[in-house]
């Protein structure tokens, strides 16, 4: 076998696969809870985290969008971050809604955004403080789209000196996080 491999060596006739590939990752969405009950530290940190996930998108070569959310009636506010620019970063960092809570207006903005950005396996990272009602179809749409674009979910529960229970379980989230683990006082 080696004399045959050195014969197709020296006759080129060896095939040579490639195999890396370079298939861009998809987008990093940041949805942000900027109810009233986010007030504070929760704020604080959520925001924080939001910037530590920007730098690692930059990192990776992805694209990053913040989605700032409220309540039902408030809409979503989105901060592309294409490039390095300080007015983004300030105006996530001021943004504050107050009011109620609604996961399915974020949701679905960031599904949106995920379907019509380039790349494969984008992913969203959900930072809220507590608890919101999903009808139960949307939670079956979410959980179709989310298999069909092949995204993950990363929920981060800002539970800072508070007990929460959380709405974005598995199967509609892959991991779920507590800020309390990861501040020790």
């Amino acid at each position: 076998m080696k004399k045959g491999f050195y014969k197709r060596f020296r006759d080129s006739e060896l095939l040579m696969y490639n195999v890396y590939s370079r298939i861009s990752k998809g987008p990093l969405i940041i949805c942000i809870d900027t109810s009233h009950s986010m007030e504070g530290d929760s704020e604080l940190l959520a925001k924080a985290l939001a910037l530590a996930f920007r730098d690692i998108s930059v990192k990776q070569e992805r694209t990053f969008k913040a989605v700032l959310f409220g309540a039902r009636n408030q809409p979503v506010k989105v901060i592309p971050f294409e490039k390095i620019c300080e007015d983004n970063l300030i105006e996530m960092a001021e943004f504050y809604y107050g009011g109620g809570t609604d996961f399915e207006m974020p949701l679905r903005t960031a599904l949106t955004i995920l379907n019509n950005e380039p790349g494969v396996k984008g992913d969203i990272i959900f930072l809220s403080d507590g608890q919101c009602e999903l009808s139960p179809s949307f939670k079956a749409q979410f959980i179709s789209e989310k298999r069909r674009l092949d995204i993950k979910v990363i929920s981060i529960i800002m539970n800072l000196g508070k007990n929460t229970d959380i709405t974005l379980q598995a199967p509609l989230s892959d991991s779920v996080y507590y800020a309390s683990d990861f501040i020790k006082s």
